[in-house]
């Protein structure tokens, strides 16, 4: 028989893990990860890796907003293509 080993993550773990998240733009899964590593160190903080955990899922959810409002003002755009008065005021003043 082996011994079965299990490996938890560590918060370093799962900031590497969001650090490669926020290079391909995968910022919801970077928020969740950085939040992982938050909690896990919470009781700890090591070195600088607390506090830039911080940092770095503020930058994730900057990009998240970006992107999302991105996405919203494509939307807001094509509905003033299309027409909708409303949407080109919003588009307008939102997205410029």
């Amino acid at each position: 028989m082996f011994p079965v080993l299990c490996y938890g993550q560590t918060a370093l773990d799962y900031k590497i893990s969001a650090m490669t998240k926020i290079q391909i733009k995968d910022y919801e899964g970077a928020i969740y990860d950085l939040t992982k590593a938050i909690e896990l160190n919470s009781n700890n903080p090591l070195l600088n890796i607390y506090a830039e955990c911080y940092y770095l899922r503020g930058i994730a959810k900057a990009g998240f907003i970006i992107q999302k409002t991105l996405s919203q003002c494509s939307d807001f755009k094509k509905a003033c293509e299309l027409g909708y008065e409303s949407a080109c005021d919003t588009y307008n003043n939102s997205c410029y």
